[in-house]
């Protein structure tokens, strides 16, 4: 194909998912670009990965409830296990949080400087903001495009770190 309407880069489950909704509403003309084999996974996360813990999944800022004395999270309907590290990206993307303060809420988690787990941390929040227009498919195209380029433009800071260029250290 020499032209296409849309390219998708990375075939792992986000990837596969919003080229499948893509042709499925119609854009016929949709290239999908992957190195190894479809849906094969995220090799940067699995570097360093930790063991499975109970979270979230959903952390939005709407998600928590914070009344001066005490903090609270609502809203579980997607948690589970999952990598704290996604919890935490999930949480310093939503937030907003500069690098200054995705540094002290990972050393608050692992009660330490962990660079790998920052690293990681960080790709879980370009993930976040990236791969969630990808899970709207029962939305209007146009919902999930324009919801998909204001989540890209958001991430485009964390596009440029060594970490999201190479994997995590």
């Amino acid at each position: 194909m020499d032209r296409a309407r849309a390219v998708v880069v990375g075939g792992g489950i986000t990837g596969a998912s919003v080229a499948y909704h893509l042709a499925k509403a119609g854009w016929r003309e949709t290239t999908l670009v992957e190195k190894d084999e479809l849906t094969s996974g995220s090799r940067a996360v699995e570097k360093g990965a930790l063991a499975s813990v109970p979270c979230h999944n959903d952390l939005l800022c709407e998600n928590f409830i914070d009344d001066g004395a005490a903090l609270r999270i609502v809203d579980y309907e997607l948690s589970g296990n999952n990598d704290p590290c996604f919890d935490l990206g999930n949480t310093a993307q939503e937030a907003e949080f500069e690098q200054d303060l995705r540094a002290a809420l990972c050393a608050a988690y692992f009660g330490r400087e962990d660079a790998r787990q920052l690293a990681r941390m960080n790709l879980f929040a370009l993930m976040s903001d990236v791969g969630r227009f990808g899970a709207l498919p029962a939305r209007p195209l146009q919902l999930v495009l324009a919801h998909g380029s204001a989540r890209w433009l958001r991430s485009r800071p964390l596009h440029d770190r060594p970490a999201a260029r190479h994997g995590a250290a």
